[in-house]
């Protein structure tokens, strides 16, 4: 288990974003290191932390997808996630990254 915790969302202000991004990344680096090659995360700071879901979906999804492409990082990361909101939060999220992705590729 490897356990980390941003700032409070209050503390964090317009540095939220930052705060969330390097939590998952610390995370899933930890991971590497460890030879971790599948990992559960929750969604971090969406509880007592005061994030909300939506933007820790964003940088969640943003951030897995780019462990996954770091040598030795995970081939599987799933996100363990309470209630059918967070979940339609992080597909919505995955969505939108699908969506980005196919646009870089194709040279847009």
């Amino acid at each position: 288990m490897v356990h980390v915790r941003p700032i409070a969302a209050d503390l964090a202000g317009a540095n939220a974003e930052r705060a969330l991004e390097g939590c998952f990344r610390d995370a899933f680096e930890t991971c590497r290191r460890l030879g971790a090659t599948s990992i559960a995360a929750p969604a971090i700071g969406t509880g007592s932390y005061g994030y909300r879901v939506g933007l820790v979906a964003r940088v969640a999804v943003r951030t897995a997808l780019a462990a996954q492409q770091m040598p030795h990082g995970p081939s599987r990361i799933r996100f363990v996630l309470a209630g059918p909101a967070t979940l339609e939060a992080f597909l919505h999220a995955a969505s939108l990254e699908s969506a980005i992705t196919k646009k870089a590729a194709s040279g847009r």
